[in-house]
């Protein structure tokens, strides 16, 4: 059939009138529309509204019942034209805040993706905490070469890490790519502390102090000696032994002076007087058992016991000791005294024996720090027997002697800690040791006013501050499983502290903080200009400035940049849901200024401000419940979460 120009097109024209009858009919079928719907409802405790993600099939099917709408409509025009119809609006609620480009979506098409808010806000905060990190890692590691390179106490102790470092140079920055040299270099210099401090006590510190105080540097050189004593396995009982005969020596004052120093070597003289005299016949052990003495404290032998150690004692015993004896014979109850001495003195050598032959029944390899601890304790409360002397009847003793014999004591038992502490690689407890020997040493120097001037407090006390935070790190360094937990060991370090206490006791603070609590306020809508009361949950995150030197409830001017109240809310009400439901810009933006006081003693403060925004109000399963824009006045109560400590002065 063959059909001319116009026939053709009128039928063209019929067949374009009837399909956009038929899509007419079927756009418009509000059964199957209205199903449709029903399935994007969702349905929860406290609302029924339409899906979130389901907005786009939504808007096609509303817009299909209203003149007024067309495809190119934007969400708004849509959601205005049925903000009447009191069918439908209840389940619009969740539709009111979309993102970005549906707020505004143009007619044309430039072909550029949207933009996920959510998505781009959490790559961007990860981006500047990361190298937020990096930075204030590189600059922990700039303090701690400056510091290391100003100090020559440092370079005593850490020699090697000095090295590493300047080897390293302005390349710091790059740490990363050096931290085996690094952690090769502290396992080093912790390795050989003990080794390296007795060079200390020849730096010009000290010099000046010592060439005054000539018998404390001898103490403390005859300190390490006992224990370099100790660790070449000699016996508690020969070193005694070595100390009363000059072998081992704690002091270079002579024989006739009045030191007390050279009191605490008599002291020792005398307990080796008494050490000798219980010696055991037996080959495997020093001393005799305790139920050896019992014979021995039988009056009459007990009596010809001291005898024999009177005699000892000889014509020149300038410890007093002789002459008390010689008191003791006479009366019962001194006489009494004297047995309870030997019978203590025999049970701090039981001790010995007994830890001693602890470890040496163990295999190298299960003798434990505690095993070598203990053994190594019981030695010093062995030589703290001698200062027990002076307790006595009839000894003669000064404060002086108990002073001195009580830092002999301390040294003593510092240092072998610190030995016992390096040697089982325990650096971190090693760090907290040499601190504290350290400090009593500087002590003790500046003890006498006429030292005073002669030791730089201030200098003494800085290095001891630094030496305890550097030192820590390095042994936390090498102490760490390699990876990521030294990288977390860094960051600990480096990044500040981000406590509600660093702005408390600061004059002057600088932080990226957040709150979180409760408000309530005055609130005005800016488009429909209606005001009203408004309370829920708050958190905004911003930047704080707090005078501490106000008091302790550090006044704070708070620069609030966004609110997660909505977030918060959400989280404690939905702590099982794994992902939020998306967010805009707009849904967190909350600019606004206020002022907090802190509640002494507490994280708590409380105050106020004004606020713009945010625009989400509410956070649900389906999606995000808005209000137009707005700003309010409140009041608030909540916790102060600092995030990160930018700058803070001391009081």
């Amino acid at each position: 059939m063959l059909m001319n120009g116009n026939t053709t097109k009128c039928s063209a024209l019929f067949i374009g009138l009837v399909m956009l009858a038929w899509n007419s009919s079927i756009a418009q079928n509000a059964y199957y529309d209205a199903l449709a719907l029903r399935e994007q409802v969702r349905i929860s405790p406290t609302d029924t509204v339409f899906a979130n993600n389901a907005r786009q099939q939504v808007y096609s099917i509303l817009i299909r019942y209203d003149d007024s709408l067309n495809p190119d409509s934007p969400p708004d025009v849509i959601l205005k034209a049925y903000r009447n119809n009191v069918f439908i609006e209840g389940f619009l609620a969740n539709l009111a805040l979309t993102s970005p480009g549906d707020l505004a979506r143009p007619s044309f098409n430039l072909g550029i993706p949207s933009m996920n808010i959510t998505s781009i806000a959490e790559g961007l905060t990860g981006f500047i905490i990361s190298r937020t990190k990096r930075e204030l890692n590189a600059a922990f590691f700039r303090g701690f070469k400056k510091r290391l390179d100003e100090s020559e106490e440092f370079k005593i102790l850490f020699p090697q890490t000095v090295k590493a470092l300047s080897a390293i140079g302005d390349r710091i920055y790059n740490f990363n790519a050096y931290l085996k040299l690094l952690r090769e270099s502290f396992h080093k210099d912790l390795g050989n502390l003990f080794v390296n401090f007795p060079e200390l006590l020849d730096r010009p510190t000290f010099e000046k102090a010592f060439e005054k105080e000539p018998e404390l540097k001898q103490l403390i050189k005859g300190t390490l000696a006992i224990i370099r004593a100790v660790s070449n396995n000699e016996h508690p009982g020969e070193i005694i032994r070595k100390i009363a005969k000059g072998n081992i020596r704690i002091t270079t004052a002579v024989p006739e002076g009045e030191s007390p120093y050279l009191k605490v070597q008599e002291s020792i003289e005398v307990l080796n007087l008494f050490s000798e005299s219980l010696r055991s016949r037996n080959p495997d052990r020093y001393w005799i058992t305790p139920d050896l003495l019992r014979p021995l404290l039988e009056p009459i032998s007990f009596r010809i016991y001291l005898g024999l150690v009177y005699q000892q004692l000889g014509p020149q015993d300038t410890s007093g000791l002789k002459s008390a004896l010689a008191v003791a014979a006479t009366r019962l109850s001194v006489f009494e005294t004297y047995k309870h001495f030997t019978e203590n003195l025999l049970d701090r050598a039981g001790l010995v024996d007994h830890y001693l032959q602890t470890v040496k029944d163990k295999p190298p390899g299960e003798r434990t720090y505690l095993d070598y601890y203990r053994f190594y304790l019981s030695t010093v409360r062995l030589l703290e027997q001698a200062e027990k002397l002076s307790d006595l009847p009839h000894v003669r003793a000064t404060d002086d002697l108990s002073a001195v014999f009580r830092r002999f004591l301390f040294y003593t038992e510092s240092a072998g800690d610190l030995y016992l502490e390096i040697s089982e690689q325990r650096y971190s407890s090693a760090i907290v040791t040499f601190r504290a020997l350290y400090e009593e040493l500087v002590n003790a120097l500046v003890v006498d006013s006429a030292l005073g001037n002669t030791i730089d407090q201030e200098d003494a006390q800085r290095f001891i501050r630094s030496f305890l935070k550097y030192g820590a790190f390095m042994a936390a360094v090498v102490e760490a499983d390699e990876g990521e937990e030294v990288v977390q060991v860094i960051e600990s370090f480096a990044l500040p502290p981000g406590s509600y206490r660093i702005k408390r006791e600061s004059a002057f603070s600088i932080s990226l903080n957040s709150y979180l609590g409760g408000f309530a306020g005055r609130e005005n809508l800016t488009e429909s200009s209606n005001e009203g009361g408004v309370w829920g949950l708050t958190a905004p995150v911003g930047f704080s400035f707090s005078f501490g030197s106000f008091g302790r409830s550090a006044p704070t001017v708070f620069l609030s940049l966004v609110d997660l109240g909505g977030v918060a809310s959400f989280r404690f009400e939905h702590d099982e849901e794994e992902r939020l439901p998306e967010l805009t810009l707009q849904n967190i933006i909350a600019p606004g200024a206020h002022l907090y006081i802190g509640i002494p003693g507490t994280p708590l403060v409380v105050g106020g401000g004004i606020q713009s925004g945010p625009q989400a109000r509410k956070i649900t399963t389906g999606g995000v419940v808005t209000e137009e824009s707005a700003y309010r006045f409140h009041g608030m109560v909540g916790v102060d979460i600092p995030i990160l400590t930018l700058f803070s002065t001391p009081q």
